[in-house]
């Protein structure tokens, strides 16, 4: 899994959706499944979380940095549909609590 910033939107070579070719700021999220390689586009929410993930913070860091981002009303679903997502996409496989 790694977080890949680029200067070009190279993720939609692999979607097919290449009509016009042009610069442009891009955080990708890039992982491997299988034989299968994948990259998804990310925003500054999941890219903080990534960050945070990397760092080993805990759910409730996640959740106070999200609650700077966005509405306090969002954060919980923000940060639960992120969680949610990277286990659908087998990023998170298992939890270890200490």
């Amino acid at each position: 899994l790694e977080m890949l910033h680029v200067a070009w939107p190279v993720h939609r070579i692999w979607e097919g959706v290449v009509s016009r070719w042009a610069p442009e700021d891009i955080w990708l999220r890039v992982w491997r499944h299988g034989d299968h390689v994948f990259q998804v586009p990310m925003d500054a929410i999941e890219r903080w979380a990534f960050d945070c993930l990397r760092a080993g913070d805990d759910f409730g860091t996640l959740c106070d940095g999200i609650a700077s981002m966005v509405d306090p009303d969002h954060v919980a679903a923000m940060a639960g549909g992120i969680v949610l997502r990277w286990v659908e996409d087998g990023l998170l496989t298992r939890l270890i609590i200490d």
